[in-house]
């Protein structure tokens, strides 16, 4: 990850120091009372060779974990099939006694057209920003209308008649809110295809985004979720209805049922929670590779750290005559002019006044562009004060040390 400071309108680079991959992961145990865990193991190049549960642990929507082998040579799925530009177009698993086939499909531009698995096929068609606009299963088509941001605003439904277009029968189904890139709620049509009456859902997050607990407007729980540390889904009750498919991380899931190739779409790429990795490269080399290489493996899911991170969409912050901004791609251009940046993460500091001769800050960490944590702090006093430069900072410590008021 790469970080930006804004401070007096001063932008600081500050590169970060890789935390170790997660060898195990609990999930949920005040609710279920039950020990639930991951154990992992990785190989030298950071790809996860071994997912395993220890005993009694909660199972999952689809199942918890796959271990395939992995081709040390080329970080590709021992067995499976990939093109030339290292997407994964068919992989084959077993579990228990059921074999699943995937099969994938990718337009020129690396993004998935088409998801064929046992029982489901799926096909679909993104905006010139490579967001996902719409879904067609079968002659039902599923519509999205997103915010700059790359969020789901509305959904529409409509239906293809056999040798027709998908524009038959549209129907409004749902709207989002979002505040600072997190989800808040949604409006459901209790019935489809009326505007009244209406289902609210409200959305309670974990740190990483994730919502976990899910109420009507009168604060009764209609759901709870809980997950393994790369997205698997406990099996759990209650659910809502209906189901929302915002899940890990607060990306859309295409669930699968009992299928294990339940995908997660991240904007940029997809990342199967069973396996703990994309289906994509990444189409960058991560900043500080040199030094680590497991992050030359490019479709690892967040370092193998998804404790503390979550995996970027493709965005960076952009200091565009002063004020930061969150545009998708390293080069943004405004009125003739190109701005470039590789900061997926900010750290705000408001200067609000001085006290004893250092200056008073207000801090807002951003996690991309969720806001992680807000404390205070200062600089200055009898010592020199901090300039703008390149610094290198413990990201891991500097969590620790900032402070919710």
């Amino acid at each position: 990850m790469r970080w930006a400071t804004s401070a007096r309108s001063e932008a600081i680079r500050i590169s970060t120091i890789r935390p170790a991959a997660w060898s195990a992961g609990t999930a949920d145990v005040q609710r279920t009372n039950v020990q639930s865990r991951q154990d992992y193991a990785y190989d030298s190049f950071g790809n996860r060779t071994a997912a395993s549960r220890t005993g009694g642990s909660v199972g999952c929507l689809g199942g918890c974990e796959l271990s395939p082998a992995i081709d040390a040579a080329t970080n590709h799925i021992t067995g499976a099939q990939y093109d030339a530009a290292g997407n994964l177009t068919f992989i084959q698993d077993v579990v228990g006694n059921t074999t699943y086939n995937a099969n994938y499909t990718y337009d020129s531009a690396g993004s998935l057209v088409h998801a064929a698995t046992n029982n489901d096929d799926r096909q679909f068609i993104y905006t010139a920003d490579d967001e996902r606009i719409a879904t067609a299963r079968g002659a039902s088509w599923t519509w999205t209308v997103r915010g700059l941001d790359g969020k789901v605003l509305r959904e529409f439904t409509s239906l293809q008649p056999q040798g027709g277009l998908p524009t038959s029968n549209r129907q409004w189904a749902k709207d989002y809110i979002w505040r600072d890139g997190l989800l808040l709620a949604s409006v459901t049509a209790t019935t489809p295809g009326n505007l009244t009456p209406t289902t609210t859902q409200h959305f309670h997050l974990d740190h990483l985004g994730t919502p976990r607990v899910v109420t009507g407007d009168k604060g009764v729980q209609l759901g709870v979720h809980s997950y393994y540390p790369f997205g698997a889904e406990l099996s759990l009750t209650p659910n809502e209805q209906p189901a929302e498919l915002m899940k890990f991380t607060g990306h859309e899931r295409d669930a699968l049922g009992n299928d294990p190739h339940t995908l997660d779409d991240m904007h940029a790429r997809y990342e199967m929670g069973t396996m703990g990795r994309f289906l994509s490269v990444d189409p960058s080399i991560k900043p500080g590779a040199i030094q680590s290489p497991q992050l030359w493996n490019r479709y690892s899911y967040t370092a193998n750290n998804p404790m503390n991170r979550v995996d970027p969409d493709g965005r960076n912050w952009f200091d565009i005559n002063g004020t930061w901004q969150w545009h998708k791609g390293e080069d943004y251009t405004v009125n003739k002019h190109t701005y470039h940046s590789n900061y997926t993460h900010l750290l705000v500091a408001q200067a609000t006044g001085t006290k004893n001769g250092a200056t008073q800050f207000n801090f807002t960490l951003y996690n991309q562009n969720k806001v992680a944590m807000t404390g205070t702090g200062f600089s200055g006093g009898a010592g020199p004060r901090i300039g703008a430069g390149n610094y290198k900072i413990r990201t891991d410590i500097a969590m620790r040390q900032v402070r919710t008021p």
